[in-house]
């Protein structure tokens, strides 16, 4: 007997009798037995069975059930040494069936845990008198040294109490292809087996982990579970790793990095100075999880990235267990046939979430889509502890919602272990450290074209180095191919197919193709302010040299409907899109022809009204030649500051226009405007903001506008903020009208707020309180009527967007609180008036807000149904149960989302899916069927609505 039984044998025996410590004790004693001998014969005859024989235990593994212990058992003891005899056979066989029934899931303890125990023990005693394994004097050896002509460790034994010993051994005794350091053995019989990794022990003895999932088969990472106390332990297995092979989506390199498949968008990479600075941020850099490389179409950031991949996957040192790469192109420049080609590509964050997962957890996510799935593998991978890469390509494609996604996704990972990489055209999409990816110059395009003649065309090596010399020539293809290398190789095929000629230059960028690729999707990917700037320029830029001053360009988009605070991002986002370039502090310039062609295009595609507006605002100032104040300059300086200089600069720099005494109202106000919008978009930083508004205050206390950003600011930080929303809101709205057509749009955002907040709280303290319910009710009369009154009283579409938006989700928030109001009045005022905005949000609605109202009024219908529906047997229940209590109860019923019950099979109960089991459960009707009988633990009862929530997992 060894020395692990042992320490259990004496665990049971302090254990009470009928204690679920006992019970486990028992249990437990019984599969370790069982680990120990699959241990045992894996290390004997893994390699005798047969490829499918194997499979089958290989997959069973990922997640191995006591079942499927005893399966492998049988189909690895070929030569009957453990299961010789019928009695061993039917002992080991029935174990399973009984451990289930006893300590399954629907596991409790009653009258017959003594049976239990009894039955537990009478099983091992049968172990100990049938099984020779369980019955020897066994030592564990830990292999953690290796010398000439000896392994060296240390020895375990039951006849010392598991007192580590020295132990050495000759090498002839262990076979020469298997020891390994820090490994488990047993002796028997002075002959060795490897019994890890079925049973790991660490310190010396003191811990002692079983088996309990193969993570990943291509790494050989391996969970275990603690023995004796909680906690787990993953480790890789070496020896496991052989027995796999690679996927269809992934590849495992000899230094064990595994990566998924990906299509390199080169034939022959050329290394243009970048792949340096990108390596030595992932290897050496510890303060940042993230870098974007980040520059114009064509200039090779995507094949920069992937060859930093690809020699990190083939180093001889391990840097990354794994990498993935996950792009959202979904076009590529064919260079050989100057036509653009459609691929595959990711689409959404959600997408990007499961592909991280099946690469690093090995897992079939093609069905996993829901919201709460998708959160589940996010966390498995921000609390991933081994090191990742992540490279996300082509980032500006994602909508900016889905971009928001991302960035609180990067914001969770660990820099110890994470690094990310984005690729994109467009600066102000820079998360982490920014790496700039320019186009090459005169010397590099020379050197760029010569290796891929080189390499593509040798044959014609010659001739392009003796055109290449000619300066002159060279300055032309520099200049035709603009630097970019996806037209350098272009231009090689062409030049190998009909020689050098001006012709060829002009084939390449000023093609319509070309054009396309470059700048077809500009104008989309632009923000609507960006937009109305983009057009706008083509009416004030000069035909000439098309310069044009960026202070006018703000008179014409910053009016009307267009807000402020989002001016400075747009001329950045352009400037950073080299669609215009800075020349001085004035004035800026459209990069190209091209580009002012496509913005006079889009202007003629305006309404007529637009660009009348935009006429009659040219002329009121009579035309572009104006000059701009102090205070102007000043913010126009402050403003720019924002794509060039630091941010404790920038900040500055709009203190000295705020701090200003002679600073006109309406410049502090743009001021501080344009320094929160900086703060919160730029530098990604709203606490920030919220601490300089909050400075500021006092001047602004009745401006609707610096109200808006302010409380919005604060509603995206935590509870305590969204309080301090609330409050501000409510202060704003005592002295001011609600309705009045200024105030509208945040009243509205009030009433969505203050209805949250409450809502909430109600809901928290548990909704017992009558004084949190009277908060409730003047909520709904001072904000959530008034406002429902007075827009029922209006077209909707008669208010702006911004105000609409505002409107109807508002709307969605009364709905809510008067749910909570109505599931326990007397009367079913509110329910009602609820319904009433229910309809009419589905008569003025669309979209997915539209969806949740509609499910909230079949709720309101639920509540109202259930409310008339007499429930006789509700006080007898209460009578005899509590939260916390332990029931038997039968299913009567099984949906995908859960399943419904009967206690005493006259009390109606719900069980969710969520709470069958502690392991996730993909299909609940593999889980529970009717007329099966549970036991769960009630953790519910909702006297509002007579319901009862039941839980089993909690009894794992």
């Amino acid at each position: 007997m060894d020395f692990i039984i042992k320490k259990l044998n004496s665990l049971i025996d302090v254990s009470d009798s009928g204690s679920l410590e006992k019970t486990t004790y028992l249990r437990e004693r019984i599969e370790y037995s069982l680990f120990l001998i699959l241990g045992y014969l894996w290390n004997k005859n893994i390699e005798t069975i047969s490829l499918e024989d194997k499979a089958k235990i290989i997959i069973d593994l990922k997640k191995i059930s006591i079942g499927q212990v005893v399966n492998a058992i049988r189909i690895l003891d070929v030569d009957g040494e453990i299961m010789s005899s019928k009695a061993a056979r039917k002992l080991i066989n029935a174990y399973p069936n009984i451990r289930n029934s006893k300590f399954g899931h629907a596991f409790t303890h009653g009258d017959k845990v003594h049976e239990t125990e009894e039955e537990y023990k009478k099983m091992f005693d049968e172990f100990i008198n049938k099984i020779e394994l369980v019955k020897a004097s066994v030592d564990f050896i830990i292999i953690n040294k290796v010398s000439e002509y000896t392994y060296d460790g240390i020895r375990l034994s039951g006849n010392d109490g598991g007192l580590p010993k020295k132990w050495s051994c000759p090498k002839e005794l262990i076979k020469k292809d298997d020891p390994m350091i820090d490994r488990v053995y047993i002796n028997i019989d002075n002959s060795y087996y490897r019994i890890s990794p079925f049973i790991m022990i660490k310190e010396r003895g003191e811990d002692v982990f079983i088996f309990n999932s193969l993570v990943d088969k291509l790494s050989g990472n391996v969970k275990f579970c603690k023995l004796f106390k909680t906690g787990d332990y993953n480790s890789s297995f070496k020896e496991l790793i052989s027995i796999s092979e690679e996927d269809s989506y992934r590849r495992i390199s000899t230094n064990g990095t595994i990566m998924n498949y990906f299509d390199n968008n080169f034939s022959h990479y050329i290394e243009v100075g970048l792949k340096k600075i990108i390596v030595d941020f992932l290897k050496n850099n510890k303060s940042s999880v993230s870098a974007t490389i980040w520059g114009h179409g064509g200039v090779g950031k995507t094949a920069c990235i992937q060859e930093v991949c690809n020699d990190l996957f083939n180093e001889v040192a391990q840097e990354f267990m794994y990498i993935v790469f996950v792009t959202a192109k979904d076009r590529v420049y064919n260079t050989k046939t100057g036509k653009i080609n459609k691929i595959t590509n990711i689409q959404n964050f959600n997408e990007v979430i499961l592909t991280i997962a099946n690469v690093i957890f090995d897992v079939d996510t093609i069905n996993l889509r829901k919201d709460e799935e998708i959160k589940t593998w996010e966390s498995k991978i921000t609390e991933f502890n081994n090191k990742l890469l992540i490279v996300i390509d082509d980032y500006e494609t994602f909508s900016d919602i889905e971009k928001e996604k991302i960035v609180e996704f990067i914001k969770k990972l660990n820099v110890n272990y994470h690094k990310v990489i984005i690729t994109t055209r467009n600066s102000r999409f820079v998360i982490g450290e920014p790496i700039s990816m320019n186009e090459l110059n005169g010397d590099q395009t020379k050197t760029f074209l010569t290796e891929v003649i080189n390499h593509e065309y040798p044959e014609h090596k010659d001739y392009i180095n003796s055109i290449l010399n000619k300066s002159s020539i060279l300055h032309k293809i520099h200049d035709g191919t603009s630097g970019r290398p996806i037209f350098i190789y272009q231009f090689a095929h062409l030049f190998a197919q009909h020689g050098y000629s001006e012709n060829i230059l002009n084939q390449l960028s000023s093609s319509n193709n070309a054009k396309e690729f470059l700048y077809g999707r500009i104008y989309d990917y632009l923000g609507e302010t960006t937009k109305d700037m983009f057009v706008c320029i083509s009416q004030v830029a000069n035909d000439s040299d098309m310069m044009f001053r960026v202070d006018v360009i703000k008179y014409l988009v910053i009016k009307g409907k267009i807000q402020d605070d989002t001016f400075e991002s747009s001329v950045s986002e352009l400037e950073n899109q080299r669609v215009i370039e800075r020349y001085d502090d004035s004035y800026y310039r459209v990069y190209s022809q091209e580009l002012y062609e496509i913005m006079l295009h889009n202007y003629k595609k305006r309404p007529q009204a637009f660009r009348d507006t935009v006429k009659n605002k040219l002329d009121s100032i009579g035309g572009s030649n104006i000059k701009g104040s102090i205070f102007d300059a000043m913010v126009n300086e402050a403003d720019k500051s924002r794509g060039i200089g630091n941010e404790k600069e920038t900040i500055e720099k709009y203190k000295r226009v705020l701090n200003a005494k002679d600073t006109p109202h309406s410049i502090k106000k743009q001021a501080l405007i344009n320094l929160s919008s900086y703060l919160r978009n730029d530098r990604l930083n709203p606490e920030l903001a919220i601490s300089i508004i909050q400075d500021y205050y006092q001047f602004f206390k009745n401006d609707i506008d610096i109200n808006k950003i302010y409380v919005q600011l604060l509603w995206s930080i935590d509870e305590k903020s969204r309080e301090k929303s609330t409050k501000l809101l409510r202060s704003f709205f005592n002295t001011n009208k609600k309705t009045d057509s200024r105030n509208l749009e945040l009243f509205a955002l009030a009433v969505s707020y203050i209805s949250n907040t409450e809502t909430q709280r109600y809901k928290r303290d548990g909704g017992n309180k009558e004084i949190e319910k009277n908060s409730l009710y003047r909520i709904f009369n001072e904000y959530g009527r008034e406002l429902f009154e007075f827009v029922k009283k209006h077209k909707l579409n008669y208010f702006r967007p911004a105000v609409k938006h505002n409107i109807q989700f508002a709307f969605f928030q009364v709905i809510y609180l008067c749910i909570e109001i109505g599931k326990t009045d007397i009367d079913n005022s509110k329910l009602e008036y609820a319904k009433k905005i229910c309809d009419y949000a589905k008569q003025n609605f669309s979209g997915t807000l539209l969806n949740r109202i509609e499910r909230l009024d079949i709720r309101i219908n639920n509540i109202l149904k259930r409310k008339s529906i007499s429930f006789p047997w509700w006080g007898e229940f209460k009578g005899k149960y509590k939260e916390g209590d332990v029931v038997q109860a039968i299913i009567v019923h099984v949906e995908r989302y859960g399943a419904f019950a009967k206690i005493e099979e006259k009390y109606d109960a719900f069980i969710h899916i969520s709470e069958i089991a502690k392991h996730f459960v993909a299909n609940i009707f593999s889980e529970l069927h009717e007329d099966q009988l549970i036991n769960a633990k009630i953790i519910r009862i909702d006297d509002s609505l007579k319901q009862i929530t039941l839980s089993a997992k909690s009894l794992i």
